[in-house]
């Protein structure tokens, strides 16, 4: 089967958490038809798993939560990563060149100063 992570807003993971609950109570699989199974994990809390769905079976293998939960802190523009996790977030992203992974993040960091700003 294949596994997807998939980066939500605030009000998307609540929506989807109410869904999952709505399914868990009526016994009805997730999407009509179909075998889909979710969990919806905080990655600024660590990556720890909020919800899931009763069928959803962690990925087998250690690195690949890692790469996702890396990856997702990077596009979130965190800066604090430990030797080990550094090296995860550039195996993961080595096929994009330094230059556009660093013009990326420097674009989202402006993007958070320029929400803080004040415009009174």
């Amino acid at each position: 089967k294949n596994r997807f992570t998939v980066a939500l807003a605030l009000g998307e993971a609540e929506t989807l958490r109410r869904i999952i609950h709505t399914r868990r109570v009526t016994k009805k699989p997730l999407v009509d038809g179909g075998d889909t199974e979710i969990a919806l994990r905080i990655v600024p809390a660590s990556n720890v798993l909020l919800d899931q769905t009763s069928g959803f079976k962690e990925a087998q293998a250690e690195f690949m939560r890692q790469r996702n939960f890396q990856c997702l802190r990077f596009f979130d523009s965190d800066l604090h990563y430990g030797d080990q996790d550094l090296n995860v977030v550039l195996r993961s992203l080595h096929v994009s060149p330094e230059k556009v992974r660093q013009a990326y993040f420097l674009q989202i960091i402006a993007c958070r100063r320029r929400a803080r700003q004040r415009w009174e």
